[in-house]
């Protein structure tokens, strides 16, 4: 046969390869590492050559924060949604009412509950032990686990697993006023409750004498029992059950009943009014504070400069905070730690450091004065990093316990009902006892 016979052919099958080139072509996904890769997924191509995509899911995830942070959050979500196509993710931003812990335990019963939710951290162990919860720490990468602070993460861990992804923190620090102090002959704060007693009868006599400015001995909140228990723990040795919200000990009522004594000398300042806090530091007007980290970073200098940081004790940090949780009814629970991770990864800890001086709830974002991050960044102080890296000796949560939010709420309800009342340590008492006949 000529070989210009074979030309036809020839040709033919080049445009026949040509084709199949093109097609082959097509149906490989060249964008895989911008659109694909952040998945951690690798590209499959099934022998056909028709390109396979990753499965799409939809979150819904509760939360219950200031409209702010919701704005934040929301925004944060829809480049989340740009970078990860394959997920659509719905934000629902609950009222922080009183029964939200009783709206998740029955949605939860119910199978309805959201993939994600944000919940006080009290609350994780709880709904855990209820087996409303999944556990996250074989869904967490190594970066991000690793870059945990164990005082937060510890008190998220029951059964030999992690429950909740620590979100935020605001602890409780002991503030003195070094001039008061020193007024009263004191070199440094007082250390149990006999030599605050002292203290505090000298400066209400000194106030008879000069019928001039009046001093109190310190504040609390009307709605602060967080604030109330944390300052009974700090002058009661004994008092390492008392977050367990059982029952009051004699010690911690006769504590209650000197408070009630010399209530006069008690401020009953509102949480969050930093502001207005500042005169009363700089005219020493107010022995000891016990106000949430971001009231005193928001304190002027001067103000600061006035006050004693007892750094050495900051009790039950993790319990001033939030976490996310992964709802157990939820069918994309890798997704949800997805969406979890990008949502308090450390790029965010540094955002809300740098705009909100909001302590971070990542290991990498805290430095020594003299550190490479604490020369470029104002980074919180670094005895920071010591205290959240302890773990607390008698946390509330570490005891399986679904009942414990609903005590919270009775015992926070106790002391709101008489916080404006001139008897209200008295009545505090009194209802606590009404709570819990049986263990007296």
């Amino acid at each position: 046969m000529s070989p210009r016979k074979y030309v036809p052919l020839f040709i033919s099958a080049l445009l026949l390869t040509g084709l199949l080139l093109v097609y082959i072509s097509e149906s490989l996904d060249w964008d895989w590492n911008r659109t694909r890769l952040s998945d951690g997924e690798s590209p499959v191509i099934p022998a056909s050559g028709m390109r396979w995509l990753p499965e799409q899911s939809e979150l819904h995830i509760s939360l219950a924060v200031p409209a702010r942070d919701f704005g934040v959050l929301q925004a944060r979500t829809e480049a989340f949604m740009i970078r990860y196509p394959h997920i659509r993710v719905e934000l629902t931003n609950e009222s922080p009412s009183s029964n939200r812990y009783e709206s998740v335990v029955e949605r939860s019963t119910q199978g309805s509950v959201p993939d994600v939710m944000l919940v006080n951290n009290g609350w994780v162990i709880p709904l855990a032990v209820q087996g409303f919860l999944k556990p996250i720490d074989s869904l967490m990468s190594g970066d991000s686990l690793s870059d945990q602070l164990p005082g937060l993460l510890e008190p998220m861990k029951w059964n030999g697993y992690l429950w909740g992804a620590p979100r935020g923190i605001d602890p409780y620090i002991f503030a003195w006023n070094k001039p008061l102090l020193e007024q009263y002959g004191m070199a440094k704060p007082p250390s149990d409750w006999t030599a605050f007693l002292e203290l505090a009868d000298r400066i209400a006599a000194a106030q008879e004498d000069e019928q001039g400015k009046r001093v109190a001995l310190t504040s609390f909140a009307p709605g602060g029992l967080l604030q109330l228990l944390l300052w009974t723990e700090r002058f009661d040795a004994a008092a390492g059950s008392l977050l367990q919200l059982r029952s009051l000990s004699d010690a911690q009522l006769s504590m209650l009943a000197e408070l009630q004594a010399r209530s006069s000398l008690v401020e009953s300042m509102p949480i969050g009014q930093a502001q207005k806090l500042d005169p009363v530091i700089a005219d020493n007007r107010i022995l000891l504070l016990l106000l949430p980290w971001s009231d005193y970073d928001k304190l002027s200098e001067s103000a600061k400069e006035h006050l004693l940081v007892e750094h050495e004790y900051v009790p039950t940090p993790w319990l001033s905070g939030s976490s996310f949780v992964i709802g157990a009814a939820t069918e994309h629970e890798e997704d949800a730690m997805l969406w979890i991770q990008e949502m308090t990864n450390a790029a965010v800890g540094m955002e809300e450091l740098l705009k909100e001086r909001k302590l971070p709830v990542r290991a990498s974002l805290y430095d020594s004065p003299d550190g490479l991050l604490a020369q470029t960044v104002e980074t919180p102080p670094d005895w920071w990093l010591r205290v959240l890296n302890e773990k607390s000796a008698e946390p509330a949560s570490y005891h399986p316990d679904p009942d414990w939010p609903l005590r919270w709420k009775a015992w926070q309800e106790a002391w709101v009902d008489g916080a404006e009342n001139e008897t209200r340590f008295r009545d505090f008492a009194d209802a606590i006892e009404a709570l819990n006949p049986a263990s007296k």
